[in-house]
């Protein structure tokens, strides 16, 4: 199956032409905290830990990599003796 392809060129061929970008107003604004939160940074702190250990295991699930084996209790062990 064949296509026909249009190209266009834009040339600005004069100076005259060149007008100045638009200056849009921001959509946000950036503000400083003035009064600490420490819980709130401690809290922020374990949320982003969870994640980045969760998306670990994830990835270690996806590519398959074997757990490490955990250690037997002593009274584990007992219990398998008997």
């Amino acid at each position: 199956m064949r296509q026909q392809v249009v190209t266009h060129h834009l040339e600005m061929t004069d100076p005259s032409q060149l007008v100045p970008a638009r200056k849009s107003a921001p959509t946000f604004s950036l503000c400083q905290a003035e009064i600490l939160c420490p819980a709130l940074n401690r809290f922020l702190h374990h949320i982003a830990i969870a994640t980045a250990i969760n998306l670990q295991r994830c990835m270690d699930w996806l590519w398959e990599v074997p757990r490490s084996k955990t250690s037997t209790s002593h009274f584990a062990r007992l219990a398998l003796a008997a």
